[in-house]
């Protein structure tokens, strides 16, 4: 695993557990997502502070910049792009989203079968409940009967 990789995963992480959700320890796509804008953007900040200040007001970047033949441009969330970037992330994001769906849809799917497992293993108890009610009942009518046979015989020894 790269550094990067270890690092975007820990922070999805954190953002993970930021948002208190404890059912799952793992981080999902959006996450992810986030961490890596996250960490790109600090970078870039640290890297780039004095061309993004440049690139904000609308100036043009110095010939000596590294970004100056880029045509670099600052995308809502503070972020440095440049034009192709961007329409490779949103291919990206729209490939993500589609994995997201198929997560969640995976996921939906699983808790059904999970409540039908549980459906089904409710009434198999159920069932079980009743047939042994019904042998409860039955060995109760038999030792009545049995009873009641003794009496009999214990009259007719009688009379």
């Amino acid at each position: 695993m790269s550094s990067f990789s270890g690092a975007e995963q820990g922070v999805a992480l954190l953002i993970h557990r930021a948002k208190g959700d404890v059912s799952s320890i793992h981080s999902t796509v959006a996450e992810r997502e986030d961490a890596k804008r996250i960490i790109i953007k600090d970078l870039q900040r640290n890297t780039y502070s004095g061309d993004i200040k440049l690139v904000r007001k609308g100036a043009q970047l110095s010939p000596r910049s590294k970004l100056h033949h880029l045509d670099a441009f600052l995308v809502q969330e503070g972020e440095l792009k440049e034009e192709e970037q961007q329409e490779e992330e949103q291919q990206e994001e729209e490939q993500q989203e589609e994995e997201q769906q198929e997560e969640e849809q995976q996921e939906e799917e699983q808790q059904e079968e999970e409540e039908q497992q549980e459906e089904e293993q409710q009434e198999e108890e159920q069932q079980e409940e009743e047939q042994q009610q019904e042998e409860e009942q039955q060995q109760e009518e038999e030792q009545q009967e049995e009873e009641q046979q003794e009496e009999e015989q214990q009259e007719e020894v009688r009379g």
